[in-house]
């Protein structure tokens, strides 16, 4: 029987916060938390790339040894994220509307938001709502491929495996090397699904060699990522054009600590299985979605500032917190629920039909 993963959980949280942080120094600078700090953060966008890691770990982690339906599967799925997804581009909506923002093309945005198929059209990918909302997008495409990707990575053996492993993070970061060639747009190589899938399949076969083959790290390797992750982030990564190419540390880095959190032994990772940072992780997909509009009516505010940038962006930071358990509370918890219960009965309807 797999055991629950808590930490998990609250490195959601992080991994999210990472990003606002990232998206708020766009227009609240930190540089004021020092060289290395502001570098870590300006950097900030490779907590998507957690996300997407971290997504596929967990789904493999969740259904390996199952068999998938698919439409039930991907009805699940919507019913998790398309109630908070919808909440948030109704407030962004409300927001231009109230603000009179002028938005070339909006119509055609906001269709493509709606479907959520922005991130297929580097054009319109990360223009209003989807300068957020794109990884939904992209994420849901993920979904769209996780039953095949399931299959064939199931039937992998260790040695296969590993070279998979290894052969994504090659593909994962060649977008990243073709922007930085000028080779390529960067919202399509940064937005467009087929480019991202390969941190998705990276986080199913660490979440295979954990189940399947019980696979540890010494710690030599463990060290020696977090070590070149340091140096990274302190003198390359800052260097480089897009964020994409940083998953040649994050997929590893991501990697060691999905691989720890599952070991039952005590580390340093312990302290996420705190109630309060597993409950932080439970909201931290609408903490996500309810920073867009935040940031829309920043990016529109000349000058916004409170009293300085640091009890600004604190402030920001309490109103996105609060926003996010409201809308947890009162949108993607039970709605999820509500509409989870609702497909299990469809589909159990049907399996007694046939029976």
């Amino acid at each position: 029987m797999k055991k629950n993963l808590p930490i998990l959980t609250g490195l959601r949280f992080f991994a999210a916060l990472y990003v606002f942080i990232f998206h708020i120094n766009l227009t609240q600078p930190v540089d004021f938390l020092g060289t290395f700090i502001y570098s870590f953060i300006k950097q900030g966008a490779g907590g998507v790339n957690v996300f997407f890691i971290l997504s596929g770990f967990i789904l493999f982690y969740n259904y390996y040894g199952k068999q998938i339906n698919f439409s039930e599967f991907i009805l699940k799925r919507l019913a998790k994220i398309y109630p908070v997804y919808l909440a948030g581009f109704f407030i962004c909506l409300i927001i231009v509307k109230v603000m009179q923002i002028e938005i070339k093309d909006f119509f055609e945005i906001q269709v493509m938001n709606l479907l959520m198929v922005q991130s297929y059209l580097p054009k319109f990918a990360q223009v209003w709502y989807g300068g957020g909302s794109w990884s939904i997008s992209t994420e849901f495409f993920f979904y769209l491929c996780f039953p095949l990707l399931l299959h064939l990575i199931s039937n992998l053996s260790k040695k296969k495996a590993i070279l998979v492993f290894f052969l994504c993070l090659l593909c994962s970061i060649m977008p990243g090397i073709l922007y930085n060639l000028k080779l390529v747009p960067f919202a399509l190589h940064y937005a467009f699904p087929p480019a991202r899938i390969f941190e998705f399949a990276s986080g199913m076969i660490v979440a295979m060699l954990v189940i399947k083959y019980r696979i540890t790290l010494s710690i030599i390797i463990i060290y020696t990522v977090i070590l070149c992750s340091f140096l990274f982030f302190l003198f390359v990564g800052r260097k480089l054009e897009g964020y994409v190419i940083q998953n040649i540390i994050i997929i590893p880095l991501t990697s060691i600590i999905l691989i720890i959190s599952t070991t039952p032994k005590k580390h340093i990772l312990n302290f996420l299985r705190n109630k309060l940072f597993v409950y932080l992780g439970n909201i931290s997909y609408s903490f996500y979605i309810i920073q867009i509009p935040i940031l829309i009516i920043l990016e529109n505010i000349d000058h916004f500032n409170i009293y300085n940038r640091f009890v600004t962006i604190i402030i920001l930071f309490c109103i996105n917190i609060l926003a996010a358990m409201i809308l947890y509370h009162l949108i993607e918890k039970p709605f999820h629920k509500i509409l989870t219960k609702r497909i299990k009965d469809i589909f159990n309807k049907n399996t007694e039909t046939l029976i």
